[in-house]
């Protein structure tokens, strides 16, 4: 039953990217708050599953990527005001691919499988570090975008996208969120790893594929604090993390 809440969000988050192809119907579509829509039918998604299993099913790759998308979205949600919606709109194509791929992603795991109390907290805090990261991504390529048309001088529309020290700063704001929560997810996961004594955790790829991402977020920090690395190198920075 998950699934059909899912599929009902998934066709909500799309109208609004196909209503910007759709002429004056498009416009019309765009009025209805799908994407709140689509939001409120993945929580309930979620929730569903959570109740029929009695817990959260956090040992899922399917769950992980549903989760994801929606923090993703309400990422978005967070950056729509004057002059971010452009920023806000890159977010929605990756909600939707995330959600998209959880309907082919591995299922929950079968009953008997141990997982700590600790595991909850871990999943959480590093689906926030990503999804902060994924807000980054969107405002690092739209400060590359804007600033490719200010030095091409191509202004038509520029006025309405936002300025370069606003995207920068907060560029800046969703990477520094995104690696705290990331590293405080990493730091759970171990604490978790001692509570399984019987069968302990062992590394996989997932493990190493977020260390990975934890070092290259590090390293951006780390040149913009101490190097003054802002504006372009930061962005490029963003959008390949």
């Amino acid at each position: 039953m998950d699934l059909w809440f899912y599929g009902l969000a998934l066709v909500a988050y799309l109208l609004p990217l196909l209503a910007r192809r759709a002429g004056s119907q498009g416009e019309r579509l765009e009025r209805v708050p799908l994407q709140a829509i689509g939001a409120a039918l993945h929580v309930c998604g979620i929730a569903w599953a959570a109740v029929a299993m009695g817990r959260l099913p956090m040992d899922s790759m399917q769950w992980g990527l549903a989760a994801l998308s929606l923090l993703v979205v309400a990422g978005g949600a967070l950056l729509r005001g004057p002059r971010m919606t452009s920023a806000a709109d890159l977010l929605g194509p990756i909600a939707v691919l995330l959600l998209a791929t959880s309907f082919v992603a591995p299922g929950v795991a079968e009953a008997g499988e141990r997982t700590s109390t600790w595991v909850p907290v871990h999943v959480v805090l590093v689906f926030a570090g990503l999804a902060s990261f994924a807000v980054s991504f969107s405002l690092s390529f739209l400060y590359l975008v804007v600033r490719r048309r200010l030095k091409d001088r191509r202004l038509d529309g520029i006025a309405r996208l936002p300025a370069l020290d606003t995207l920068d700063q907060l560029n800046f704001r969703a990477m520094g969120i995104g690696f705290v929560t990331l590293t405080a997810g990493m730091g759970v996961v171990g604490v978790a790893a001692l509570t399984l004594t019987e069968t302990p955790m062992e590394p996989d790829i997932t493990v190493y594929a977020t260390a990975g991402v934890w070092v290259w977020y590090a390293i951006a920090l780390q040149l913009r604090i101490v190097s003054g690395w802002r504006g372009k190198r930061a962005a490029i920075f963003g959008v390949v993390g």
